[in-house]
């Protein structure tokens, strides 16, 4: 291995350990802060640092944005509309129970393509950090 990688390597973990421990002290900052806090007498600096403590103390997890979900479900609706279309089109089944089962197999279909591409992105994204 070059030492060129060996340095990144070393430099990537010490960045990493680097960070952590700085914010586990931060961390420890906002657990000596927040019992002190009174919301009657803080200024707005003290306010606002309160709340960036609740903030990483107890962080808010969400599994999935509205705008994420938008997407998919206009995504749904595309792909609904091309299996709608391409099942009338190939008449193999019957005229319009071809066409429902293609829109409904292309409402399941379309959401998971920018999934992927997803999944693709963020695996690269992990594999070279």
């Amino acid at each position: 291995m070059p030492a060129s990688a060996i340095l990144a390597i070393n430099a990537s973990v010490q960045a990493q350990q680097a960070s952590r421990e700085a914010r586990e002290a931060h961390v420890m900052q906002c657990n000596a802060f927040m019992p002190t806090f009174n919301a009657q007498t803080a200024t707005i600096v003290q306010q606002q640092t309160y709340a960036d403590c609740v903030k990483l103390v107890y962080p808010e997890h969400q599994d999935i944005d509205s705008g994420t979900l938008k997407f998919l479900i206009v995504c749904a609706f595309i792909g609904a509309a091309i299996g709608g279309y391409f099942g009338l089109k190939d008449k193999w089944i019957g005229d319009w129970l071809n066409g429902i089962l293609m829109a409904i197999f292309g409402a399941l279909i379309a959401p998971c393509i920018p999934l992927l591409f997803a999944a693709i992105f963020y695996a690269i994204k992990f594999v070279f950090s």
